[in-house]
């Protein structure tokens, strides 16, 4: 949760000393810094700790920007939203106008990102229904309701008197279309005793994140205002730790079902129709053709592809030629969760024809390319290398090395057959 307002540069100094301010624009350069290199974790940490003594319009933008990267998106758009909003004096640095500036066009970008999950309960009116999500209470007003969520896996928890405890977890990822839903069915059960999650609310005793009021002890962010001295963190970060979120994975395991067009370049030799003891170059006898084929494979742990291809080629040069491969291949995925390399080997068997002669012969292949996935869908465009031998149909002891290099796109759809699963969170760092 963010801020709903940040105090103004005046009250800011009026309460910070010279060398606190000092101290507090180093912890925001090594905060940049570390940004820079994609420590994000560590960046943030940074961030809030020169926050806490000297409130600033930029250094609120890179908590968001920060949170935003680690996929922390809905607290990353509220903070953007209190960044963009800030009342600045006519004299405020130019430094904190250009934060606003930059935070309304940050918050463009993350909105979008934001998946939003709506939870149905069946009975939705039992009596002392209590809904909570990976731990927090949700407001049972929200049934039903498409509700922004971060992207990962998300545990939901229902319980209500003479009803036996339901849950349910759930994947969901960025700019999930259409928007995710499940729904919760609860099991009358006489005699069950049930434990609401906290007091008198989510992570505190009178109120959502803390005593009185959001994230501190009388106000947003603390007693003084937003971001203020004495209530920095004081919910879910108590003691002013803060606990990184752990990053979830997909599916280890998925069946995937696609199809694929190619570009396809022959190279070497082959028989020649027109003579019984001669070569002919694959290709300027072929020339440059094209194909579509189709693909079944199984991933499994995680990274790790194992499938069949089946492709028709067809050429029309000198010759008019056809050929068709069927090959098992073996793939490997940098990050099957979303962009990463990819790389396969494999092999098969390869038939041709062109003039008055058909032949076929064994074959390798070997490629590389990218993958991205979006939600079930997955797209590898990749560049491949099919390097075999034909048999000469007129004399079995002649045989000619032929090739095929191939540019294409395959476009697969991934069915999940396992639960996806959730990493322990890191260490957090040590109070402060």
């Amino acid at each position: 949760m963010a801020t709903a307002a940040l105090p103004s540069t005046a009250r800011a100094q009026q309460q910070v000393s010279d060398a606190d301010r000092n101290t507090a624009r180093d912890l925001y350069k090594e905060g940049w810094a570390l940004q820079q290199a994609g420590k994000y974790t560590d960046a943030l940490d940074k961030y809030q700790r020169s926050i806490a003594v000297y409130s600033a319009p930029t250094t609120a933008f890179r908590i968001a920007q920060c949170k935003a990267a680690m996929g922390r998106l809905v607290e990353a758009a509220e903070e953007l939203r209190a960044v963009r909003d800030v009342q600045l004096p006519a004299n405020a640095p130019e430094a904190f106008v250009k934060a606003k500036q930059e935070a309304a066009t940050e918050l463009q970008s993350v909105e979008p990102r934001i998946p939003k999950l709506k939870i149905n309960v069946t009975p939705a009116n039992a009596t002392g229904l209590t809904v909570t999500i990976d731990g927090q209470s949700m407001p049972t007003a929200l049934l039903g309701v498409g509700r922004a969520i971060d992207p990962g896996t998300h545990k939901i928890v229902v319980v209500a008197p003479g009803y036996a405890q339901a849950e349910q977890s759930i994947d969901v990822r960025e700019k999930q279309q259409p928007p995710p839903e499940i729904t919760i069915t609860l099991t009358a059960q006489a005699g069950v005793s049930y434990t609401p999650s906290g007091q008198g609310g989510a992570y505190g005793q009178q109120g959502t994140y803390g005593q009185q009021g959001t994230y501190g002890q009388q106000g947003t962010y603390g007693q003084q205002g937003a971001y203020g001295q004495q209530g920095t963190y004081q919910g879910p970060y108590a003691g002013g730790r803060w606990v990184p979120p752990a990053r979830p994975h997909g599916p280890s395991t998925a069946l995937l079902l696609g199809v694929h067009g190619v570009i396809s370049v022959p190279f070497g030799d082959g028989p020649d129709p027109a003579s019984t003891s001669s070569a002919l170059g694959l290709n300027n006898a072929l020339g440059i053709g094209g194909g579509i084929g189709g693909e079944v494979g199984l991933r499994f742990a995680r990274i790790v592809y194992l499938g069949a291809s089946l492709q028709g080629s067809f050429f029309n040069n000198y010759y008019a030629a056809a050929s068709l491969a069927f090959d098992a291949l073996l793939g490997f995925m940098s990050n099957p969760d979303g962009v990463g390399f990819y790389g396969e080997l494999g092999g098969g068997y390869r038939t041709i024809s062109y003039g008055n002669m058909a032949t076929g012969g064994g074959e390798f292949v070997f490629g590389l390319g990218m993958q991205f996935k979006w939600g079930t869908f997955r797209i590898i465009p990749k560049a491949d290398f099919y390097i075999g031998s034909f048999s000469d149909p007129n004399d079995s002891t002649v045989s000619f090395i032929h090739g095929f290099f191939t540019l294409g796109v395959s476009g697969y759809w991934e069915l999940p057959l396992s639960k996806p699963s959730q990493p322990a969170a890191t260490t957090p760092p040590p109070a402060y």
